[in-house]
């Protein structure tokens, strides 16, 4: 038996119904799925600007690979002269589990629900004239270079703020002290 006209209008009919319901559940969904791709800074910098709710700091936006990097002994000079506010970019998760003496947890993804708490902080630590050092899983992660360009859109100098560059698995292979929560 061969399909005829009206088997094939039915089953477009069906298909195109069915496109629209899924594009209507996923539009009315508070969490819904984005329908292209749109990469964890471009998210990170939609969520700052909603969450200053139209009061960009002026700041350009800026790349992640612009953030000056620094090493391990570099980083130990700079928590040696104590004006330094070490920041873990890391997931809230991982940063309970284990962190750096002293560092405050502002993770990337969570970017903008954390803010509210360590925002006060590093806003002190600017206004100190502190330097702001993030730091995440390793040199292969790019969230402390997302969360400093955030920093940056939030109002932070640029020139106040460095990534220790090997992060985590370094401080930890070196046998380095570990606070756990």
């Amino acid at each position: 038996m061969r399909p005829t006209l009206n088997y094939f209008c039915w089953t477009a009919a069906i298909a195109i119904l069915s496109i629209a319901v899924g594009y209507g559940i996923n539009a009315a969904r508070p969490d819904s799925v984005p329908l292209s791709y749109v990469s964890a800074g471009t998210r990170l910098t939609e969520e700052i600007v909603q969450f200053l709710a139209g009061e960009p700091s002026g700041q350009p936006a800026v790349a992640p690979g612009h953030i000056t990097r620094i090493s391990l002994q570099q980083f130990d000079s700079l928590v040696a002269t104590g004006d330094v506010l070490v920041v873990d970019a890391r997931p809230d998760l991982f940063f309970r589990f284990g962190h750096i003496p002293d560092a405050i947890s502002l993770p990337r993804k969570d970017f903008v629900e954390h803010y509210p708490t360590a925002g006060p902080r590093i806003d002190q630590a600017v206004q100190a004239g502190h330097t702001i050092c993030l730091y995440c899983a390793d040199e292969h992660c790019p969230d402390a270079g997302y969360v400093a360009a955030g920093l940056v859109q939030m109002g932070a100098p640029i020139q106040q703020i460095v990534v220790y560059e090997n992060g985590w698995a370094e401080w930890e292979s070196e046998g380095r002290q570990v606070i756990s929560e």
